[in-house]
């Protein structure tokens, strides 16, 4: 996670937290593959989990014809979240956009060659792309130190 190391001294007004560059974010979303997307049923907030891939700018996940894919065509706004958490550190990264069906054939066959797992079969897959108005992330680190404001000489 060499990008992610740009980002130090830039701190988040909430406390010790690392606010990661939108160049960072993606460098970290490259590197993985399962997220959580969170989209609205009737007015309410759902999240599902879902393997994801990163294509330029945006993130492509795989759906079936069911829940997801008839509240996305509802209301194509949607939030995406990856996160990971060890012993030293945590981090997450959150996106908000629009997500909307891939129908072009070209680009469908250049997303059905990513490495998709094979554990959820389903006769027919439907591919999603998220386009991002807004790409933020966060990492804490165990080991930083912060001068909380009654150590602070003033």
């Amino acid at each position: 996670m060499n990008a992610v190391n740009r980002d130090e001294g830039i701190w988040s007004p909430q406390g010790p937290a690392t606010v990661l560059s939108e160049d960072s974010c993606w460098a970290i979303l490259e590197t993985h593959s399962f997220g959580r997307v969170g989209l609205s049923n009737e007015n309410q907030p759902e999240i599902f989990p879902v393997d994801y891939a990163v294509t330029g700018r945006e993130v492509v996940f795989r759906t079936a014809d069911g829940t997801k894919l008839r509240h996305l065509t509802a209301n194509p706004a949607v939030a995406f979240e990856v996160d990971e958490r060890d012993g030293e550190e945590a981090w997450s990264i959150s996106l908000r956009g629009e997500a909307h069906v891939l129908h072009d054939p070209s680009r469908v066959r250049r997303v059905e060659q990513l490495s998709w797992p094979d554990w959820v079969p389903t006769k027919t897959y439907v591919y999603v792309a998220i386009h991002p108005h807004v790409v933020s992330g966060r990492r804490i680190s165990r080991h930083l130190h912060a001068t909380r404001r009654d150590e602070t000489s003033e």
